[in-house]
């Protein structure tokens, strides 16, 4: 309960969630003006997309005033470092490619057949026609959330029905508006050949349940592709819809012939307005162990050997072999071989007026424009030459090998044993940051005890720590002056 009053009495805390509501008010609105249409704004409001690229623009600026530091005295900005993650929207764009191609490969290998599925709401969630831009009369004030609920609700029954009759696909699914914000999905699924028929027909069963008998229901509510390897992959179907979502990239227009880069702009800021997730993958195994393996040079543990090769295809972006190493598609996450680490800390009480000062400094510089605090930020850091990250093997791993691996980028290759419930307070070497202050791990403000960070992974009960420095945030003013002592602040990385 004092936490939550703590919270309540912060506004770093309380303002990002009144922003997100004014935003949601702001399209709510205007859907109800019917100004969010491709006659007027398509997919969003033009008030909203200019506050979102606003918004952006300033985070922008935030990340290259930025400075994380470690204890090696490395130093890069935050920007610099956000085009390195998935962050980028190349990057992000590569990653989901390579892990739908390495699916369609899983799923040729095992025989397994592909099938396109697009699922969209009833007329009554539709704010008006797209062909005129009039008026809905069936519309009822329904937000895109409530298009979203429809869709979420409707796949949890056609899964529950797929479960029971031992039908298990797996695949991509990709969220997108229609030109007045209402969302529909786009499925890529792997089934097994003779249970693809059975699949569809329960897709079909339930899209048509509510008001299935209206007008155009069944020609429009939901619609199949069965996808014939011989006349293009089962990636081409859903490539052109990853790229719109995210830059545009490889297209020219989209449906209704909006420039591509406009309407992946436009598209973007619906979903970031609303917390609409884009792309979601349904089976396989997890993503943050692949992220993690390609963060390792290679391991010369021979008792390891295992690892390596799982690390090798994540390494050469082979999705499809990574996934079979890891226990195959239909694996369970807690019966993977790898699994994410994560490490629970007890945090130190402390007065928390460098954090303060901290989230103050961009405030301060900008007359008050609304910022998000620097204790929320979280980015990788690359491994290279010039940053010497270095990684080890926990000795705790159940079979009791203490030896280490070597890193041909690291400086420092040792092995890593720790409490995992308590982690004592480190002695950072960074000369600016050198005060009382730096040897406290990250700050707490709310009162909680303990805090959960991603440490690396963990492999039959060997431990592999991914992220062992310490990192300290500075603010740079734009004059280049470092402004010391802004933030007591640690990642692990």
């Amino acid at each position: 309960m004092m936490g939550m009053i703590k919270r309540a009495c912060d506004e770093s805390w309380w303002k990002p969630k009144l922003r997100r509501l004014h935003n949601r008010q702001i399209e709510t609105i205007s859907r109800l003006l019917n100004q969010v249409s491709k006659h007027r704004g398509i997919y969003a409001s033009n008030i909203t997309v200019e506050n979102f690229k606003s918004q952006w623009k300033s985070n922008r600026e935030l990340l290259e005033n930025t400075l994380a530091t470690n204890e090696l005295d490395y130093s890069v900005n935050l920007a610099e470092l956000s085009d390195l993650n998935v962050s980028n929207p190349k990057i992000r764009k590569a990653e989901l490619m390579v892990r739908i191609r390495g699916f369609e490969d899983y799923a040729t290998k095992m025989g397994y057949k592909a099938v396109f599925l697009t699922m969209t709401t009833p007329s009554k969630y539709h704010r008006c026609f797209a062909k005129s831009g009039a008026e809905n009369p069936k519309w009822q004030g329904a937000t895109p959330l409530d298009g979203l609920d429809y869709l979420n609700r409707t796949f949890q029954r056609i899964r529950a029905s797929l479960n029971r009759d031992k039908i298990t696909p797996f695949g991509f699914r990709v969220a997108e508006p229609h030109h007045d914000g209402t969302p529909h999905w786009h499925l890529l699924l792997f089934v097994e050949t003779e249970q693809q028929q059975q699949l569809v027909e329960t897709f079909q069963e339930y899209c048509l349940q509510e008001d299935g008998d209206e007008q155009g229901a069944k020609e429009r509510r939901f619609k199949v592709e069965y996808i014939d390897p011989n006349k293009g992959s089962a990636t081409g179907y859903i490539a052109k819809y990853v790229a719109k979502g995210i830059d545009g990239e490889g297209i020219e227009h989209d449906l209704y012939g909006t420039e591509s880069v406009t309407a992946a702009t436009r598209i973007r800021v619906w979903a970031s307005c609303w917390g609409i997730r884009q792309f979601q993958q349904i089976g396989g195994v997890g993503v943050t162990p692949w992220r993690e393996l390609r963060r390792l040079s290679k391991i010369t543990d021979e008792s390891l050997e295992w690892v390596e090769q799982i690390r090798q295809a994540a390494d050469d972006s082979d999705w499809g072999r990574y996934t079979e190493l890891m226990g195959g598609v239909f694996c369970k996450r807690d019966d993977q071989l790898i699994r994410p680490l994560y490490e629970h800390k007890k945090q130190k009480p402390l007065n928390h007026t460098f954090d303060d000062n901290c989230r103050n400094a961009y405030e301060d510089s900008r007359d008050a424009v609304a910022q998000p605090t620097l204790s929320s930020i979280g980015v990788p850091i690359p491994i290279s030459e010039n940053a010497k990250c270095h990684q080890g093997l926990n000795t705790n791993g159940i079979s009791g090998n203490s030896g280490k691996f070597q890193d041909a980028n690291a400086e420092i290759n040792a092995g890593i044993d720790s409490d995992r419930s308590e982690v004592l307070p480190k002695q950072s070497c960074n000369s600016v940051h050198d005060n009382a202050e730096s040897s406290i791990y990250k700050l707490n403000r709310y009162g909680d005890e303990l805090i959960v960070q991603l440490k690396g992974i963990v492999a039959l009960g060997f431990e592999i720590v991914t992220r062992v420095h310490e990192w300290t945030l500075s603010y740079s003013q734009a004059n280049g002056k470092i402004e010391p002592n802004r933030s007591n602040l640690e990642f692990c990385q």
